[in-house]
């Protein structure tokens, strides 16, 4: 396997080398790249069109944001009124793997050390500044949604009719 174009192959150390080379063929391998390609198309789908495409299957973002509502913190005056579900309590086998990927916490007050908060149906929620995985998860979101809306409108087809 040869170095990329470019790359700074001269100032990395042997043994970093080694180990750079042996990561390159596990994801080669993990994702069934069987060619040298040094580029591949990103496409979405369940099988790549050439051996030069890579095809993955990804969740919308509407999915997304589906699925990491399911763990707000919402009020208990809410459950109560059906207007939301209870988060579902953590089992006793729950690890670090099993935590929530974003914690948004509610409460009647306004939090102290809020990262972001917002108020909604008298209540605030928020995420708390300390808070390190749910800062990352939600700044994370927050590029995604920019990426979506960015996107360019696509343009309808110009058709030119002679007018003789």
């Amino acid at each position: 396997m040869a170095w990329p174009r470019g790359s700074c192959s001269d100032h990395v150390p042997q043994r970093s080398r080694h180990a750079l080379l042996d990561d390159i063929r596990l994801v080669r391998t993990v994702l069934r790249i069987e060619n040298d390609a040094r580029e591949l198309n990103l496409t979405f789908g369940a099988v790549p069109r050439s051996d030069r495409e890579l095809a993955l299957l990804t969740r919308s973002m509407l999915d997304v944001l589906l699925e990491l509502s399911a763990q707000v913190e919402v009020p208990a005056a809410d459950v109560d009124a059906g207007r939301a579900f209870p988060v579902p309590p953590a089992g006793p086998e729950s690890g670090p793997r099993d935590q929530p990927q974003i914690r948004i916490r509610s409460g009647a007050e306004p939090p102290t050390e809020a990262f972001v908060a917002v108020r909604y149906g008298g209540y605030w929620f928020w995420i708390d500044n300390r808070d390190f995985r749910s800062k990352t998860v939600f700044t994370f979101l927050l590029m995604l949604t920019s990426l979506a809306g960015t996107g360019a409108v696509p343009q309808a087809p110009v058709i030119t009719v002679p007018a003789n």
